[in-house]
This record gives structure tokens, C-alpha cells and sequence, in this order.
């Protein structure tokens, strides 16, 4: 009998949530078995990973469980063989073999990022009259990030977070943790609260693993191999994989890291945001709201 898992891997907007499915994607599917794209619900990627014997059903969400919990509900009403050959629905022995991996980024890098995506978001018609039509751009722009009116699109599109006076820096960073990390412009919770519950929901788990973002971008032996485990591949091919992405990163001509979506590596704390005066207090801020984050020494 075919060993069958589903992998849930969640993260926040903007945590570097695409680069382990860019390390799937990556892989030369020749020498690691077989890896193909599996479409759910919109969700681009996702992935069936089969390899001795085992098949791995790998999904992103950015949700929390019980949302995606939702999810799969809907998807088994248009499409009851989704995940297996019963046509009366879900596998239940087959639903809750499931695990989970989730990742952590510097909660900074997360708002920096966040900001930076929102730009390139704004040049699109159709998101400015959504924003507009929820009242989302004063809300963003006004309340938020402390602008006197709502940019253009011009006008934001060369608009730097950390260029502005120290002081709207810190009030925007004390709104992001008095907030619970909430972003305006996404649709999901805050990112504290996100935290909070995915590493409430886990604490009982067996298979469960979390990386973070940094480790992940400094090729950690121990998290890639913990990674190539979990998703059912061999270490070798993830590394190999990791290592031929950082050559494309560093190539001008690759059309995905040519693109400004991928142009910020960021990994530690930025510059600007710790020489503020009030550093120390917004670490402890930060500390207090999410405890995981001094386990993983993200505020450096």
C-alpha cells in the first residue's frame, strides 16, 4: 500500500514563503523521483512528491487550520478525488496523516518586505480600486505608514520605508507590534497572532518542523536536511537544488530573480530600524509578544 501524506506547509505573506517551492521546483525532477505540480484551489504551488514508495501531497497556505480546513471542504465538493480514490469523500485515516512545517522570518524583514510587495501591488488598476473601494489605501497609506494623502502610483513606486525621518519609522513599527503585526493590505492576521497560533496548534504535534527564513538563506545543514526529509527526497538534492538557485540569483539574465519580487535578501535586522532609539524597547515589544522569536534569535 502507498504510503500517503499530506504536507501543510504555512507561513505569513512575505516570509519568505516562496523559496522552498522554488527549491522544489528547482530540483531535476530526473534524479529525485517524481515531483509535479498539483493544483489547489488557486494555489500555484503545491506539489505531489513521489519517492520510494511514499507520496507527499505538499500544500502552501498562508491560513490558519481552521480556514484551511474550510478550504478542503470546498475542494472535495467540486473535486472528491483529490486526495483519494473514494468517491463518498475524504480518507479520514489518510486527512490526519498529515504534517507540518512552518517558518519564521525576522518579524522587521517581514514589515520591510511587506511594504516594499505593497509597491509593486499599487502599479496594478485593479488592486488600486479594490483598496479604494474597501477603503484599504487610507487605512494603509494614511493611518498606517503616516503619509499626509494617498500616493500615486508614481509617487509610491519610489517610496522607501527606511528613508523616511527615525521617528515615522518607529511609529510605524509601534503601530505593526501594538497591531499584532497586522499589514493593512493583507488579508489574513496579524503576523504576531499568525505566530502565535500556528505555535500553539503545532505544540502537540509529532511531525511537525520549523525553520526560519535565515537558516534557510544560509544553506544550515541541519534545517535543509530536516527539510528533504520532511517533503520525502533525499538532502543531497535539496542542497544541490538550494546551490544552483543562489547561482541563478546572482545571474542578471534569470528572468524570476531579475524580477523586483525577488530582489530583497535581506536577513538580518535592517540598519535603520536599529539605531533607533527606542531599539531596545521594541525588541522587548517584540519579545513579549512572540516568545518563539528569542528562541530563534530573529531580532539581530
Amino acid at each position: 500500500m502507498i504510503d500517503k501524506s499530506l504536507v501543510i506547509y504555512a507561513s505569513y505573506p512575505k516570509t519568505g514563503s516562496t523559496y522552498i517551492p522554488d527549491i522544489i521546483k528547482n530540483i531535476n525532477m530526473g534524479s529525485s523521483g517524481c515531483i509535479k505540480n498539483f493544483l489547489f484551489l488557486k494555489g500555484k504551488n503545491n506539489f505531489i512528491i513521489e519517492s520510494d514508495g511514499a507520496v507527499n501531497y505538499v500544500i502552501k497556505t498562508h491560513e490558519i487550520m481552521p480556514v484551511l480546513l474550510r478550504q478542503f471542504k470546498d475542494q472535495h465538493s467540486v473535486n472528491p478525488h483529490c486526495f483519494t480514490d473514494d468517491v463518498n469523500g475524504l480518507n479520514k485515516d489518510f486527512y490526519f496523516n498529515h504534517k507540518i512545517i512552518y517558518i519564521l522570518r525576522n518579524p522587521f524583514r517581514v514589515l520591510v518586505s511587506a511594504i516594499n510587495y505593497s509597491r509593486i501591488l499599487y502599479e496594478r488598476e485593479d488592486v488600486r480600486l479594490i483598496w479604494r473601494r474597501r477603503g484599504t489605501d487610507r487605512e494603509y497609506f494614511i493611518d498606517f505608514l503616516g503619509m499626509e494623502s494617498i500616493p500615486s502610483v508614481e509617487d509610491f513606486k519610489i517610496y522607501d520605508f527606511l528613508r523616511n525621518p527615525p521617528s515615522l519609522i518607529e511609529s510605524v513599527i509601534l503601530k505593526y507590534i501594538d497591531g499584532n503585526g497586522l499589514i493593512p493590505v493583507f488579508q489574513v492576521p496579524g503576523y504576531f497572532d499568525h505566530v502565535n497560533y500556528w505555535v500553539n496548534f503545532i505544540s502537540d504535534k509529532k511531525s511537525v518542523l520549523v525553520l526560519t527564513y535565515e537558516d534557510l538563506m544560509k544553506k544550515n545543514d541541519i534545517s535543509l536536511g530536516s527539510l528533504a526529509s520532511m517533503i520525502g527526497v533525499s538532502k543531497d538534492v535539496i542542497f544541490k537544488s538550494v546551490i544552483d538557485l543562489e547561482e541563478r540569483r546572482l545571474n542578471p539574465k534569470d528572468i524570476m530573480y531579475r524580477s523586483p519580487f525577488y530582489s530583497d535578501f535581506g536577513l538580518g535586522t535592517p540598519r535603520e530600524i536599529i539605531e533607533l532609539s527606542s531599539w531596545c524597547r521594541i525588541r522587548s515589544m517584540v519579545r513579549d509578544r512572540v516568545s518563539e522569536f528569542e528562541r530563534y534569535s530573529l531580532l539581530d
